[in-house]
């Protein structure tokens, strides 16, 4: 499930606080950006490009559907004060955690996907507009990894979400297509991994339970 990543980036913010203070403040106040990067487009005079806040907000929508679609929640609800330090081995980890009646709002990361929008509205602003947006990628990479927040595997599915949402008011078709599919590949592959980790571990269930059974 990509505990790894988090952890490191656990690490990175305990040896660096200040890399740890400025990702959250990014992670934070990221809804701020959307309008700023659109009052820059309206300054510069550019009416014709996509609109970040119609993009920000259809984003969202689609997000909060494909959260019903695969619902998850990140690694410091399912497993509390042990994130990131004392994290159980990957094969003893059961489904129960993921099944819990926390909110499932882990995959896609939204927050990954608004700042890939805010980053490719700046392609047209200039150098510094896209320094700007490049860092609050950077940062927000670190914030949904080390604080629990998300998995690789969330960030990951956001890439192709937010290129296919881009793309729709780009009006290209294909390349929504293109970012639908692999958004919709994505989730399968985890949904089908979560289906074969909940057989596997039912099948331990009932193998102890029928051992217990047999006379000694």
């Amino acid at each position: 499930m990509g505990i790894a990543p988090g952890q490191t980036v656990a690490a990175l913010f305990h040896s660096f606080p200040w890399i740890a203070g400025a990702a959250s403040a990014v992670y934070q106040g990221l809804l701020i950006f959307p309008p700023l990067y659109r009052g820059w487009a309206l300054y510069r005079g550019l009416r014709s490009g996509v609109n970040v806040m119609h993009a920000f907000v259809a984003a969202g929508v689609v997000g909060f559907i494909l959260y019903q679609v695969c619902p998850a929640e990140g690694s410091v609800y399912s497993f509390g004060t042990r994130f990131p330090d004392h994290l159980p081995d990957g094969h003893a980890i059961s489904l129960a955690p993921y099944l819990s009646a926390g909110i499932h709002n882990a995959i896609p990361s939204m927050h990954m996907a608004w700042a890939l929008l805010i980053l490719w509205s700046a392609l047209e602003l200039g150098p510094l507009a896209l320094a700007i947006a490049a860092s609050l990628v950077g940062f927000t990479v670190l914030a949904t990894l080390g604080s629990g927040e998300h998995y690789l595997v969330d960030l990951v599915v956001s890439v192709p979400l937010a290129f296919a949402v881009w793309n729709v008011f780009r009006r290209d078709k294909l390349r929504v297509a293109v970012g639908l599919g692999l958004t919709c590949a994505w989730l399968r592959s985890v949904l089908g991994y979560a289906g074969l980790r909940k057989l596997d571990a039912d099948s331990r269930h009932g193998c102890g339970r029928w051992h217990e059974r047999i006379p000694e």
